[in-house]
């Protein structure tokens, strides 16, 4: 009697496996339930008609399912692991056109070895069928909280003060240059902002500088109060991508509720800010964007590039609406900041934190600071400067306005003066070349400029005795610790504030730039 062949499920178990993983750690928690499931059914739905494709075309060649089932395989690692591929490609190989005949080549040479073999394929379809199930299986639990875990509510947090210890707000802002950056490369005079910042008791050193180029680095530097990594030490892409973790269950969080405070924690669509180490008290903007059609596929595939694929076939209206993480709208931005300035109300003390993905991209505000449609381009190289400038010009000014309504409301509504951090992690630079990839500019591909815009931060600090306190060169790793000797008194260990570059590309390519001037000079672009 011939054995039964079991058929090559491998195909749309292992294609589902991938979309899921991919989805899930480009969203995390940051958008709604259904937002995800939504995103996670049709990126499931294109990349499993990439795959059909393949499989169609095997059939012209080869009657043998096997071979059917690894070429159709084959089609959507081409499509899905594309994007990874792509980032480290695109700076060997100079151009992302070269890149993805390289990647194409090698996909349709496999293809063509699979199908010519001659010989039995019987044992990697059943290893193949077996492996795409487990690992399916070992998705379960997080497609099961994602289908049947309730939307995170915001649970009730009024109740009656107990002590006079300050509040302390941390809150991150995304690409925010320096006021001397703003105003020789955006004609964006800072000085009303920051004058109003130090009439309500803030120090705004005029020096500050990033100590990474990269979010994720300067976010451990900010939270550890100490620097990650430094030249020399090396590192790879996952040991990059593990500084999320870091971020989320940085020690600090730990020893703020040891010292009494309730931590309060605003959620992200940015990875490493999406979730924190639980228990913090997690308040949830409830209008946070959901992904695009297919976002996740899209992103990951070698379609990013293609625009009737991301905007239909009517075309973009103004630039491609594809983002490398799913983005929050204006209307979420407002309810963190007016949620926040409600804390003081609550039970305390209160230790929050809100990384607000602004004045980075996508531009939220029109000229007038009303909302317009979220707009990010795909690089900073190609577009007209005068467009750009002006676009993030009117986003620092408008997000000035809400932050200055936010901090007055806090001081008023607080017993105790409170602490309030605003602390930029970078400038910006102009230094994107493929905002989808993450391909920044090389080092020596920048002006000095757009090196020293990028590496100077605004900041500005409100706590005991800032004005005495707070140096005018201050970068984030010294931050925390200032914060822990202003207000607890602890004895402080002044690092130096150092500056080091490295491309997105190769975030452990550190080169040290401190000695660098960081003073705005004639424009970064």
């Amino acid at each position: 009697m011939q054995q039964r062949r079991l058929p090559p499920s491998f195909p749309l178990s292992i294609t589902t496996y991938l979309v899921v993983v991919l989805a899930v750690q480009r969203s995390g928690d940051a958008v709604s339930r259904w937002g995800l499931l939504r995103d996670l059914f049709t990126s499931c739905l294109a990349a499993l008609v990439v795959a059909a494709v393949g499989w169609a075309v095997a059939s012209v060649v080869s009657t043998d399912q096997t071979r059917r089932g690894l070429v159709a395989l084959l089609t959507a690692l081409w499509s899905l692991l594309y994007g990874s591929y792509a980032i480290f490609a695109q700076t060997a190989f100079g151009t992302g056109g070269v890149a993805f005949a390289i990647w194409s080549a090698l996909a349709i040479l496999l293809a063509a070895t699979v199908l010519l073999s001659v010989r039995p394929l019987d044992g990697v379809r059943r290893a193949l069928n077996i492996a795409g199930a487990v690992l399916l299986l070992l998705q379960l639990p997080t497609l099961a909280r994602l289908t049947f875990a309730a939307d995170a509510g915001n649970p009730a947090w009024n109740g009656t003060r107990d002590d006079t210890r300050p509040d302390i707000y941390i809150v991150i802002l995304d690409k925010y240059s320096r006021g001397d950056h703003l105003a020789a490369n955006y004609g964006l005079d800072h000085r009303p902002f920051e004058d109003s910042l130090r009439a309500l008791g803030f120090a705004v050193p005029q020096e500050a500088r990033a100590n990474y180029a990269l979010t994720k680095l300067a976010l451990t530097a900010f939270l550890e109060g100490r620097y990650p990594t430094v030249p020399g030490e090396g590192g790879t892409r996952s040991e990059y991508e593990a500084l999320s973790s870091r971020i989320q269950s940085a020690a600090l969080w730990e020893e703020l509720r040891q010292r009494g405070y309730r931590v309060v924690f605003f959620p992200s669509t940015f990875n490493a800010t999406a979730i924190t180490a639980p228990p913090a008290l997690v308040l949830r903007a409830p209008r946070s964007s959901a992904s695009l059609w297919a976002e996740t596929w899209i992103v990951n595939s070698p379609f990013a590039g293609v625009s009737w694929v991301r905007c239909g076939f009517g075309g973009c209206p103004e630039e491609p609406s594809a983002t490398p993480y799913p983005v929050e709208d204006l209307a979420s931005v407002d309810w963190k900041l007016r949620m926040l300035a409600t804390l003081p109300d609550s039970a305390g003390p209160i230790a929050a934190f809100l990384h607000l993905l602004v004045p980075h991209e996508p531009y939220l505000f029109d000229d007038g600071c009303a909302q317009r449609d979220p707009w990010w381009p795909l690089n900073d190289l190609d577009g007209d400067p005068a467009v750009l400038r002006q676009a993030y010009a009117s986003q620092v000014r408008c997000l000035d306005a809400r932050l200055l309504r936010t901090v007055s409301d806090l001081l008023a509504r607080s017993r105790t003066p409170p602490v309030i951090l605003l602390q930029g992690d970078h400038g910006h630079g102009f230094i994107s070349v493929d905002v989808l990839r993450g391909v920044t500019l090389e080092r020596d591909a920048m002006s000095p400029g757009q090196m020293e815009e990028r590496m100077s931060t605004f900041a500005a600090y409100r706590m005991p005795r800032a004005a005495g306190v707070v140096w005018d060169s201050i970068s984030p790793v010294n931050v925390v610790p200032l914060l822990r000797h202003a207000v607890f008194g602890d004895s402080l260990v002044r690092l130096p504030d150092r500056s080091y570059w490295s491309p997105y590309q190769r975030p452990f390519d550190l080169v040290d730039v401190t000695a660098g001037r960081l003073k705005a000079g004639a424009g970064s672009r």
